[in-house]
């Protein structure tokens, strides 16, 4: 009995201690905050480490937060020279909350790329701190595209941003918007515009109710725009609503 209780205790030691070394995301950050570390460009973006990323934001900014508390950062190779590169999103709310967002703030995006041993700013938006006013935002990156998001429960808009040899730079080539709720269902402008600048083409999808029939999907229309790609450092307040 005494050895099947000493085997137990082990197991169970064993667990424990496999458990105490299982972090949170939440965790991790804190306890990245609270270490004052100084790693190479790689180990900074691998480990997420916001601390040491915190060298690269201005004086009088931080790193912006969304809803669910994670952190506006993407990395990847963005720029195809095979060395890591990461985006963040800073805003000069120095408070404790800021997903309660106004507008005399300045909130930006900023692209910095690596060259295996730093990081060097590529560019940055203007400021979009009407475009980050609605409750839900968020950084993401897909296939290498990165995604600016915001809005709320019935409206959504993302902007697309993607490295372009032909401009060495991060340009504009896509964007995203969904709209609903009772009064655009009445007025015929519930539904989603799809904006691809690479092609030209702009996707209008609308759905209208109607009393006798009910929730009805309107014709999709098809509109040209400029693909004279737009960079993100032109991108601000005063266009981003109508990209």
């Amino acid at each position: 009995m005494n050895l099947e209780k000493s085997v137990l205790f082990l197991i169970i030691l064993f667990f424990v201690g496999c458990k105490s070394e299982i972090a949170t995301s939440e965790q991790i950050v804190e306890d990245v905050v609270k270490e004052q570390q100084t790693v190479n460009a790689e180990q900074i973006v691998s480990n997420n480490k916001l601390e040491t990323i915190k060298q690269y934001i201005p004086e009088s900014y931080k790193i912006l937060y969304d809803f669910d508390e994670n952190p506006h950062l993407v990395t990847g190779d963005f720029n195809g020279d095979k060395i890591k590169d990461f985006a963040i999103t800073i805003t000069s709310c120095l408070e404790e909350d800021c997903n309660s967002l106004d507008n005399e703030m300045n909130i930006h995006v900023v692209i910095f790329e690596g060259d295996g041993s730093k990081f060097i700013e590529k560019t940055r938006s203007g400021n979009l701190s009407d475009f980050y006013s609605d409750h839900y935002h968020s950084l993401s990156i897909e296939k290498n595209v990165i995604i600016l998001e915001s809005g709320a429960t019935r409206y959504m808009k993302s902007l697309k941003i993607r490295y372009e040899d032909k401009h060495d730079n991060y340009m504009l080539i896509g964007s995203d918007e969904m709209t609903s709720g009772n009064y655009e269902m009445m007025e015929g402008t519930a539904g989603t515009i799809s904006t691809n600048y690479l092609t030209g083409i702009r996707l209008i999808n609308y759905n209208k109710y109607d009393e006798e029939k009910g929730s009805i999907v309107l014709p999709e229309k098809k509109l040209k725009v400029s693909k004279n790609l737009k960079p993100l450092s032109e991108i601000s307040n005063t266009n981003c609503n109508d990209l």
